[in-house]
C-alpha cells in the first residue's frame, strides 16, 4: 500500500465551547419606546379633547353672556312700554265706554294689547331666567374643571 498511511491515535481531551451573545439595539428597547409613543398619542389626544370640550363650554358662556344682556335689555324696554301705556292715559277706552263715548270694539282691543305686552315680557322673563339657569350651570362645570 503505496501511499496510504493511516494514522490513528486515541486521544483522552474533551473539547467544550461556549458562547456568550449580547444583543442590544442602538436606540433603546423598541417596544419600550413603541409603547411610550403610544401613550404620549393618547396622552395628546386627551389633552385635544379637553381642550374642545373646554372651549365648546366657554363658547356657550359667551354666547350665553349675550342673550343675558340682551334680555336684560328686553326686560327694562318692556317694563318701561308697561309703565308708559299705565301713566300716559288720563282716560282709558273702558272710561269713554262706560260714559257712553267709545264702542266695546276700542275696549277689547285696548285690553287685548296691554295683555299681549304682559304676557310679552313674561315670555321674556323666562327665557331669561332659563338662560340664566343655563349660564350658572356651564360657570359651575368650569369651576369644576377648574380644581
Amino acid at each position: 500500500n503505496k501511499g496510504n498511511y493511516s494514522t490513528y491515535s486515541k486521544s483522552s481531551e474533551v473539547e467544550y465551547e461556549a458562547k456568550i451573545e449580547f444583543s442590544y439595539p442602538l436606540t433603546g428597547n423598541v417596544s419600550n419606546d413603541v409603547y411610550l409613543r403610544k401613550y404620549r398619542l393618547k396622552g395628546r389626544q386627551l389633552e385635544l379633547k379637553y381642550k374642545d370640550k373646554f372651549d365648546a363650554i366657554l363658547s356657550d358662556a359667551q354666547k350665553l353672556t349675550t342673550e343675558l344682556k340682551q334680555g336684560l335689555k328686553q326686560l327694562a324696554l318692556y317694563k318701561q312700554q308697561i309703565d308708559e301705556n299705565r301713566a300716559g292715559k288720563t282716560e282709558t277706552e273702558f272710561d269713554a265706554f262706560l260714559a257712553g263715548n267709545s264702542n266695546i270694539r276700542f275696549v277689547i282691543i285696548e285690553n287685548d294689547d296691554n295683555q299681549s305686552l304682559l304676557l310679552d315680557q313674561v315670555e321674556a322673563s323666562i327665557n331669561y331666567h332659563k338662560n340664566r339657569i343655563k349660564y350658572d350651570s356651564l360657570m359651575d362645570r368650569l369651576l369644576l374643571n377648574a380644581e
